[in-house]
């Protein structure tokens, strides 16, 4: 944990915010404030820099379902912060203390491929750099994967292509189509 601890507001503390808007804000009464929660970060630190961001992603939205599902958490992205590998979790500051504790109680229960995580608070000034990572495609190749050539048809030869007959063949298909359909029309009106 940092020597700071997490951000925590009490709530005779929390900020109060007037409506922005004019119109809005002639419906304001004298002590008809708003308090708002704000959101703070930490992150989960120790990550092998040579690990895939995305998957680090995924082991930390892991931990904090396994671990933290008591608070209103979100895991935020991924960045290099404090010389390693970071994954950052916004929380709201009304969850701080108790927060605080619970990450202090299972401080060695975070873990990613047996390695524990520290735990650091993320200053304001540096959440911009965590960025959601996007998951990875399968490449161009797999993806547009088309046999070389198609599958010929059964029972096709050096003689047949199997994909159209010879033009003989198809006068002769043709041709005793016909003659059994006019052979059929003959033998009806006889």
């Amino acid at each position: 944990m940092p020597k700071k601890g997490f951000v925590a507001v009490k709530k005779g503390e929390q900020k109060s915010k007037k409506s922005a808007n004019a119109r809005a804000a002639q419906f304001d009464e004298p002590g008809d404030e708003m308090t708002v929660d704000s959101r703070h970060y930490f992150a989960f630190t120790g990550f092998d820099q040579s690990s895939d961001r995305f998957e680090i992603f995924e082991a930390s939205r892991e931990l904090v379902r396994q671990f933290l599902g008591e608070f209103s958490l979100e895991v935020y992205g991924a960045a290099t912060y404090q010389g390693g590998l970071s994954v950052a979790v916004e929380y709201f500051a009304s969850q701080g203390e108790k927060l605080e504790s619970k990450l202090f109680e299972l401080r060695d229960s975070f873990k990613y491929q047996g390695t524990i995580l520290t735990l650091a608070n993320v200053e304001d000034g540096w959440i911009t750099s965590f960025i959601k990572p996007v998951p990875h495609l399968p490449s161009a190749a797999a993806a547009a994967h088309v046999p070389s050539s198609p599958k010929p048809a059964h029972g096709v030869n050096s003689e047949h292509s199997g994909w159209t007959p010879e033009p003989h063949m198809r006068r002769k298909m043709v041709n005793d189509v016909l003659s059994g359909f006019l052979h059929r029309i003959d033998t009806s009106h006889g």
